[in-house]
C-alpha cells in the first residue's frame, strides 16, 4: 500500500489547484495575521488569534478538493488499473485517505509559515490551537474522502462536499444559540455535539469560541476529532470490496 500512498501524494502535490491553494494559504494567512486588526469587523486582539481564525481556509479547500479528487479513481477508471495490479478497493480507499491527510498537513505547514511571517508568535495558546487544528482537519479530510468514494460522479462529489461545508458552517450558528440558551449538563452535551463537527471545532478553537466557552478543552477536542476520523473511514469503507466497478 506504500506505493499507492506515494503515487497519490505525488499526483496531488503536482495538481495545479493544490499548488495554487498552498501559495494562497501562505499569502492570505500572512496578510490577515499582519493586518487583520485594521479591519473593524474583527476584534480578536492578538496576531495569533487572527492566524487561528483564518485557518478555516484549509477546511474550505478540503471541501472543494478532497471528495472530487478521490472520486477521480472511479470517474476516470483509475481504480480498475489498481485492482488489476492486485489491490482491493479498501486498500485503495485507505491509501487515498492517508495521502490526502499528508497533503493537508503540508498545506497546514504553509498556513503556519504564513502566520509566522505575519508576526504571530508561538505561545502555549497558539501551540494547542495549532495541534487541535491538525486533528480537526484530519477529521474533515476523512469525511470528505468517505464522501468521494461513495459518490461516483466527480462533479456531484465536489458539489456535495461544498454543500456539506456550508451546512456545517451555518450549523455552528445554530449550535451557538443552543449552547447560549442552555445550562448545566444539557449545555455540556451540546458543546460536545457541537465539537464533533470539524467546522464547529474551528470556531470553538478561535478567540470567539473561547470567549463564548464553546471549547471543551484540548484533550476532549483531539479525542472527538479522532472519533470522527475513525467513524468516517469505517463508514466510507463499508462493503467497498464488494462494490462492482461499472
Amino acid at each position: 500500500m506504500n506505493n499507492l500512498i506515494k503515487a497519490n501524494f505525488i499526483r496531488i502535490i503536482k495538481n495545479p489547484l493544490y499548488e495554487i491553494s498552498c501559495v494562497l494559504a501562505l499569502l492570505i494567512t500572512a496578510w490577515f495575521t499582519a493586518f487583520g486588526d485594521k479591519m473593524t469587523i474583527f476584534h480578536m486582539g492578538t496576531k495569533e488569534e487572527f492566524a487561528i481564525f483564518i485557518g478555516a481556509g484549509t477546511l474550505a479547500f478540503s471541501a472543494v478538493f478532497v471528495a472530487g479528487f478521490m472520486n477521480f479513481e472511479y470517474s476516470e477508471g483509475v481504480i480498475r488499473n489498481k485492482v488489476t495490479a492486485g489491490h482491493n478497493q479498501w486498500e485503495i480507499f485507505l491509501s487515498n485517505v492517508v495521502s490526502q491527510i499528508q497533503v493537508n498537513m503540508l498545506m497546514l505547514g504553509f498556513w503556519i509559515i504564513g502566520a509566522l511571517m505575519g508576526g504571530a508568535h508561538v505561545t502555549q495558546r497558539s501551540f494547542y490551537a495549532v495541534v487541535t487544528a491538525l486533528f480537526y482537519n484530519i477529521a474533515f479530510v476523512c469525511i470528505m474522502a468517505a464522501l468521494g468514494m461513495r459518490v461516483r460522479n466527480q462533479i456531484l462529489a465536489s458539489s456535495i462536499g461544498i454543500i456539506v461545508f456550508f451546512i456545517l458552517t451555518n450549523g455552528f450558528l445554530i449550535g451557538n444559540a443552543l449552547v447560549a440558551f442552555s445550562e448545566g449538563t444539557v449545555q455540556k452535551v451540546f458543546i460536545v455535539l457541537y465539537n464533533l463537527s470539524p467546522v464547529g471545532q474551528w470556531f470553538a478553537n478561535s478567540w470567539y469560541g473561547v470567549m463564548l466557552e464553546m471549547n471543551p478543552g484540548f484533550f476532549t477536542s483531539v479525542l472527538l476529532s479522532l472519533i470522527v476520523s475513525i467513524a468516517a473511514v469505517l463508514l466510507g469503507g463499508i462493503r467497498l470490496n464488494k462494490r462492482e466497478l461499472n
